[in-house]
């Protein structure tokens, strides 16, 4: 007995095996493959269902703190003349603003640690406290370290 494709109207309704003689006479299709749903164009056989999206890229774990300021200037998060007095470890305004938003007992070691930070690590909470004071979420936080890890 082989396998075969129960088709109507350029789609497959149903598979069943059987004998070339049940075949010619219900007019079935053999396939090995064809699944219900597939759609057959009188040759081919074809899967209608789009392949799966491929996962988005790994977050790195970490990003240099050049990745960082470049990314925060191709973002438009900074303008050169902020990007280049980071470079030189000044603060951005803009930087200080969100820094004083969020709780004292915070402020003092997110500043030790942007002034002499060499990377940024994605697992450190005050990346998601100073996303969270800009109106970005986790995923946002993820895609800048997925963008800064290609500068």
């Amino acid at each position: 007995m082989a396998r075969y494709a129960i088709v109507d109207k350029g789609v497959v309704t149903n598979v069943a095996e059987g004998n070339a003689e049940w075949a010619a006479e219900t007019g079935a299709v053999q396939s090995d493959e064809a699944q219900i749903g597939w759609l057959y164009d009188g040759k081919v056989f074809t899967d209608p269902t789009p392949p799966p999206e491929p996962p988005p890229p790994r977050v790195p774990a970490t990003i240099s703190y050049r990745q960082l300021v470049l990314a925060m200037f191709a973002t438009g998060a900074i303008d050169a003349t902020e990007a280049q007095a980071m470079a030189l470890r000044t603060m951005p305004a803009f930087l200080e603003q969100i820094i004083a938003a969020l709780p004292p007992q915070d402020q003092v070691g997110i500043r030790i640690t942007l002034s002499t930070m060499t990377e940024a690590d994605r697992a450190n909470p005050f990346v998601d406290q100073i996303a969270a004071v800009m109106g970005k979420g986790p995923a946002d936080v993820d895609d800048f370290f997925r963008l800064a890890a290609t500068l």
